[in-house]
């Protein structure tokens, strides 16, 4: 067995809020305030540990992850931000930029940043179609040979980065 901080009482031993039932001694650690787990048990508490001293909130941003304590040093670094949505995973995301977004950090992170990171591929992606497009209408009627190779090579160029 494997010893963590009592999960009920947060360690104390006793929960005042039931001092009126055998002076409020934590009936899940007996008083001791640690607790027995399981391995598994115990390597989440692990886990939760570890990200909680990253961060209680994962932040992606254009493609970066950053983590922060608290969504007051998040809104005063980027702003405001709505309740919206990255792929299937519900978050706050930044009014002034939509590849912005943050949530409570937890144990589904990294499918959040891969969801985030894919989102943010296809919205880049889409940026490089328009800018193809746009250059192609460029293209329409120009009889300039030098200008002509000059927007193929950037059409290239961006089809590349596709």
């Amino acid at each position: 067995m494997y010893k963590i901080k009592c999960q009920n009482c947060k360690g104390h031993g006793v929960l005042q809020q039931f001092a009126h039932v055998e002076n409020g001694i934590c009936f899940t650690c007996s008083g001791s305030g640690i607790q027995e787990v399981d391995k598994e048990t115990y390597e989440n508490y692990q886990k939760r540990i570890e990200r909680d001293k990253q961060g209680k909130y994962i932040l992606f941003n254009n493609g970066n992850v950053e983590y922060y304590n608290s969504e007051k040093q998040i809104e005063k670094l980027y702003g405001n931000f709505f309740c919206g949505s990255y792929g299937e995973y519900d978050c706050s995301v930044s009014y002034k930029d939509k590849n912005i977004a943050y949530g409570k950090s937890d144990e589904n992170d990294k499918e959040f940043i891969n969801e985030a990171k894919k989102i943010y591929k296809q919205r880049q992606n889409e940026k490089i179609i328009e800018q193809i497009v746009i250059f192609k209408e460029m293209l329409k009627g120009k009889t300039d040979q030098e200008l002509v190779q000059i927007i193929n090579n950037k059409i290239k160029e961006l089809e590349g980065r596709l």
